[in-house]
């Protein structure tokens, strides 16, 4: 006979369950709390909203309950975000005034009063942050309030898992230990590919963990695969998704994968539906608040989110989620289409529209694996991060009155999982490289002590977050926002630089660091030097890679998807139409996980290679390094989780492709690791991990990277970056498996002369590959974008006989008769800029006709005033236009209009001269 696990709660935590209206456990309640209750550390997993929280609170007040209620923080709730979101904390305050106990949250943002109020009387239950934590563990007050505490409760642990906090925090728990005793420890988890993995972060070494596994959810999900095609346009994706939202009567969840696209997606369906909100983290919190608000009462009908609402956010009843583009992972999927059904019984629904045969394919396979509960377990795992080493070696210093043996402060971090295979050398190294470079540690015959401003670089760098603000970057043709830039890695920029940002090619024009924006003109063709990386993005994992490549072999040579028979398949007509139009295209030559087809042209070489987002990055990367170190080129590359692109400036002989694919794995890695410090990705990262070890103060914005990295050379420093990169950015086991796989015959190479593709050009997440690969701009599109901008922009004619003046846009004024109205003298002049102040240029011109005595400064505008006029006078219309352009003077507007024979040259030698003012104006005296 099953027992309701209420039953085995503390009788107050059962009268409070009561109150609270919990009419039964759910399933993960039913199995996690007689779990927790044992004093077993416990790990629960299971999707958003069935009740983790309670399966691992109500177990633990019992306890605390049955123990004897005193004073002194008892239970620590963890927590990745800085606070809890509203209902869960409501949830938590509620149970514990039910119980009448204390409860206080602590993080950044918490009061000076009531930090004060926390010293004095601490609570029983204390909600905090991983980095909240570690100022706690060196606060002498706070530390006597910790020796009592006796479970650690965190939440969200997947969000820890692949990070540097998760690192810290493994740390932050043994230096608690030291402090404390052993205590139970508890985590929480969505549903997550690597349980094993996260419950070593959270149980450390030589300490059990139980995992409780809840993933129902993937048993009861209806998907369905919709099809857009490549040719779709925003409006008609928009069209589409209105059809499936409307037959919903409830709310609908609909997911995209950036904050661009989901402000994109959200304008497009208010135009046609009722009751469209857009959620992203960019916005206030009152507007986020407002609108989970109208979820809860059925005033939203749809929500355009992206990762924001994956978290268990309350928003009520959801009937049904919208994923736009492949989600990129099967755990993404399941989290997001959970957020659906949650009533009793209830199925989630889920619905993913895709605009490529790629992207249906994946989106296919991810379907797959969710509802079969196959997730990814390829975590960013930081195990031995220097950086992190040293603030905890800071750390442990300080909690020990500033002295500690290095063989005590070994011993306790061994015991994080994390640090588990760490060498006592690589210990000391790191002490040395702190004591000589930074002067932060002294070691003593096995001592260490801290020295003069050990605890000022420990409290101003606990957070493993890079602190940092964005850069705007600003199109100088229109003045239009393309996008932003993290400081960092704006900060690595330098004119003339080429960088991809909203799928598309920029040359950087000038960096202003006072005012953070970057102004940036966009290359008419795929000229100039890719970055390696821009921003993050969610990477496809090897496996699922392989697979979509499995499957779309089969499709290519005439196979079909009669396998997916538990998901819902829309628009397959015109998925295997465009799939026999790839086919087609490429003469027989199918790419597959055992044969890799490598097309070349005169510039272009495409490698087939199914290794995933992040084995693909390797893989171009080396390349790129290959290519550079043996030919002397400057060598390009892009790639999605299914091909590499490489681009070179001249035809090379593709036999050095197959040579550089069948070097030896050593080979590969060490070209790997010289092309890795040469890159942008290498100087934007060196500056993260030099702020962590104190290299560079916090706040830092003038550092002078390259000298920096000449100086660390070799360092651990310098081994600390790289070693991030790999872990963050690379496969390398899927590089390792791929080179060796050629080298052993496994994987055959096909080489096929052609240009690229239709397959090929298929590079999937807007990464600009076809500003690389097909013709320039046209000019007419070039021409109308200039004169679109101009001819809406505002100015002032004014009369210098007679102070007449009228301000407008260019377009309504090139249509007027230009003389003066009032007087009938062809004696107009411009105001070009809103700062030129039209009452001040009036009475000069008022004081110039009567005779008064000017300044200097007087006298060089009026004759500006007049150089205007003329230009007007001569030129008309065009004169008007030219003068109205951004950085021109009288002086370039004459050189412009002095050869010219039509409105397009005009337009082209405007953009011209823009384009060299805006290079130049750095130069330019005030």
């Amino acid at each position: 006979m099953v027992v309701n696990s209420f039953e085995l709660l503390h009788p107050k935590v059962k009268e409070a369950v009561k109150e609270l209206g919990y009419e039964k456990p759910t399933k993960v309640q039913e199995l996690a709390i007689p779990i927790v209750l044992t004093g077993e550390h416990t790990l629960i997993s299971s999707p958003t909203g069935t009740g983790k929280t309670e399966a691992a609170l109500l177990p633990v007040l019992s306890m605390m309950l049955n123990s004897g209620v005193r004073e002194g923080i008892r239970i620590l709730y963890i927590t990745p975000a800085k606070s809890l979101n509203r209902d869960l904390e409501q949830r938590i305050r509620r149970l514990s005034s039910l119980l009448g106990l204390t409860i206080a949250v602590r993080h950044g943002d918490t009061t000076s009063s009531e930090r004060s109020r926390q010293r004095r009387n601490p609570p029983q239950i204390l909600i905090t942050t991983p980095e909240t934590l570690q100022i706690l563990l060196v606060s002498p007050v706070m530390r006597n309030w910790l020796r009592g505490v006796g479970w650690v409760i965190i939440d969200e642990v997947h969000e820890l898992l692949g990070s540097k906090r998760g690192v810290q925090l493994a740390v932050g728990l043994e230096r608690l230990v030291e402090l404390a005793g052993e205590f139970q420890r508890i985590a929480l988890s969505a549903t997550i590919g690597d349980l094993e993995l996260a419950s070593s972060l959270v149980g450390g070494v030589g300490r059990g963990v139980r995992i409780v596994n809840v993933n129902d959810v993937s048993r009861t999900m209806e998907l369905t695969i919709h099809y857009l095609r490549p040719d779709s346009d925003i409006e008609e994706a928009a069209r589409r998704i209105s059809e499936v939202v409307n037959r919903y009567g409830g709310s609908v969840l609909l997911f995209t994968n950036t904050r661009d696209m989901a402000e994109l997606l959200g304008t497009e369906l208010k135009k046609v539906i009722n009751g469209v909100e857009v959620y992203h983290g960019s916005l206030s919190r009152e507007r986020r608040e407002t609108v989970e608000e109208g979820l809860r009462n059925g005033e939203v009908k749809v929500v355009v989110s992206t990762s924001s609402l994956e978290l268990g956010i309350d928003i009520g009843s959801i009937e049904a989620v919208i994923q736009y583009m492949s989600p990129k992972q099967s755990d993404r999927l399941i989290q997001r289409v959970g957020r659906s059904g949650h009533e009793v019984g209830g199925v989630a629904k889920g619905h993913v529209f895709t605009v490529t045969p790629d992207d249906y394919l994946e989106s296919l396979v991810l379907a797959r694996r969710a509802i079969e509960g196959e997730l990814e377990g390829d975590y960013p795992y930081h195990a031995g991060a220097m950086d992190v080493l040293l603030h905890q070696l800071a750390g442990i210093i300080l909690d020990h009155g500033g002295s500690v043996t290095v063989n005590d402060a070994y011993r306790i971090i061994k015991r994080a999982h994390p640090y588990s295979s760490l060498q006592l050398s690589d210990l000391m190294r790191l002490i040395e490289f702190s004591s000589r470079e930074l002067k932060l540690i002294g070691n003593y015959d096995g001592v260490l002590r801290n020295r003069r401003g050990l605890r000022i670089y420990y409290l101003q760098n606990v957070s493993m977050i890079p602190d940092e603000r964005r850069f705007k970057a600003v199109n100088y043709m229109d003045k239009s926002t393309i996008g932003e830039l993290d400081e960092d890695f704006a900060l690595t920029l330098e004119q003339n630089k080429v960088i991809v940002l909203a799928g598309r090619l920029w040359r950087v024009l000038t960096i202003d660091k006072d005012e953070g924006v970057i102004t940036l003109d966009e290359l008419r063709s795929g000229e100039g030097e890719l970055p390696e990386w821009i921003g993050d993005e969610i990477p496809v994992s090897y496996e699922v890679a392989q697979e979509v490549c499995r499957l779309r072999r089969r499709l290519l040579a005439g196979g079909s998807l009669s396998s997916f028979n538990r998901i819902k398949l829309m628009n397959i007509n015109e998925l295997l139409e465009d799939v026999r139009e790839l086919s087609s295209d490429l003469r027989g030559k199918y790419p597959d996980v055992n044969e890799t087809l490598i097309e070349y042209s005169s510039n272009l070489i495409v490698i087939h290679s199914c290794l995933g987002t992040k084995g693909n990055e390797a893989l171009g990367l080396y390349l790129t390094g290959y290519l550079t170190g043996r030919l002397a080129l400057s060598i390009s590359y892009v790639r999605d989780p299914y091909r590499v692109i490489i681009k070179t400036p001249r035809p090379i002989n593709p036999e050095i492709i197959r040579r550089a694919l069948q070097e030896d794995v050593d080979t590969v890695e060490e070209t790997l690791r010289n092309v890795i410090k040469n890159s942008n990705l290498y100087r934007y990262r060196f500056i993260h991990v030099a702020r962590r070890m104190g290299v560079l103060p916090k706040g830092t914005i003038d550092v002078n990277v390259d000298r920096l990295t000449k100086v660390y050379n070799e360092s651990v420093l310098d081994n600390e970056v790289i070693n991030e990169i790999e872990v963050d950015k690379l496969d390398l086991d899927a590089l390792r498996r791929f080179i060796n796989g050629i080298k052993d015959g496994v994987i055959k190479l096909n080489f096929l002369a052609r240009k690229p593709s239709k397959l090929a050009l298929m590079v999937m997440g807007g990464l600009g590959t076809r500003s690389i690969i097909t013709d320039e701009v046209p000019r007419n599109i070039i021409i109308d974008s200039v004169k679109k901008r101009i001819m809406n922009k505002e100015v002032t004619l004014l009369c210098l006989r007679c102070g007449w003046h009228l301000t407008g846009k260019v377009s309504n004024i090139i249509n007027m008769e230009l003389k003066c109205p009032k007087c009938g003298m062809k004696t107009l002049t411009m105001l070009k800029h809103r700062d030129e102040d039209i009452n001040k240029a009036i009475k000069l011109i008022t004081r110039a006709r009567r005779g008064l005595q000017l300044t200097t400064d007087e006298e060089e505008y009026l004759s500006e005033l007049r150089e205007r006029a003329r230009v007007i006078m001569d030129h008309g219309y065009r004169g008007l236009i030219a003068l109205s352009a951004y950085g021109v003077g009288t002086a370039t507007v004459k050189r412009i209009l002095s050869n010219i024979t039509n409105d397009d040259e005009l337009f082209l030698n405007i953009l011209e001269a823009e384009r060299e003012y805006v290079r130049t104006k750095a130069f330019w005296a005030d």
